[in-house]
């Protein structure tokens, strides 16, 4: 079950892009994230989310200028 539920979330995440140039957002593309910055595949570790959250301030820094 797990490998169909990160094949599921892989093709959802390959969308957003697409998604973000039809709303006019701005599109992040972060890291895919996998041990051991995950417990279990999906959810982030508390090292995987300093990792995210540093990964998205560097990124908005960027896209704000």
């Amino acid at each position: 079950m797990e490998k169909q539920i990160m094949a599921t979330i892989r093709s959802l995440r390959s969308t957003l892009p697409e998604i973000a140039t039809r709303t006019g957002a701005s599109f992040l593309p972060l890291s895919e994230m996998s041990a051991p910055f995950t417990l279990d595949g999906v959810h982030f570790s508390a090292k995987g989310y300093r990792a995210w959250e540093q990964e998205v301030m560097e990124g908005v820094a960027a896209a704000c200028g």
